[in-house]
């Protein structure tokens, strides 16, 4: 068989590889998450008014995003996340909506988020929560890393596919026969 037939088709296998290794990690991060993981609460908050959003059983270690929008947009908003006790975790200081950041809950039990509008004198609809990531920080590095050699596949899958089809075009014009086949 040609090196050229032999590159195509090893490109394209390297392709089909990178795709299913990259198809997997990014499915199986999106199977953990339950249908109803993320529900943000919608309330008006009128001038220095705030909510409290709760989660309970917080494992240490949980990577959670607070995710904030609210309209008008440009209605200042600080939020806090407290522990069980009302230790202050993080503290924002909202000035550009969406808002959304990532933090590691320190230590078991439940977390608030508190979202309190600090206009003087105006009124926001705000849709705020805190979204659980179920699974852990190394975790998501590690399929962060399959995702990335799954791209790494792809393109030397392209690569190989590219240098057989430039290979099986420069025998072609060049009219050489095949080479004979071995005997086994």
């Amino acid at each position: 068989m040609r090196t050229s037939y032999i590159l195509l088709i090893a490109g394209g296998a390297l392709i089909a590889a990178g795709l299913a290794v990259s198809t997997f990690s990014v499915s199986t991060i999106v199977r953990q998450f339950p249908k109803d993981a993320f529900e943000p609460e919608h309330i008006t908050l009128g001038p220095g008014q705030a909510f409290v959003h709760e989660a309970a059983n917080v494992p240490a270690g949980r990577q959670y995003i607070v995710s904030i929008s609210a309209e008008p947009a440009d209605v200042p908003l600080v939020a806090q996340v407290r522990d069980g006790d009302g230790t202050i975790i993080q503290s924002y200081n909202v000035t550009s909506l969406p808002f959304s950041a990532t933090f590691a809950a320190p230590r078991p039990g439940s977390l608030s988020l508190e979202v309190r509008n600090v206009s003087s004198d105006r009124q926001a609809s705000v849709a705020a929560g805190l979204l659980g990531l179920p699974f852990e920080e190394r975790e998501l590095v590690n399929f962060g890393i399959a995702i990335l050699a799954g791209a790494a596949l792809v393109i030397a899958g392209i690569g190989t596919a590219i240098a057989g089809g430039v290979k099986l075009a420069r025998e072609r014009r060049s009219g050489s026969p095949p080479p004979p086949p071995t005997a086994a």
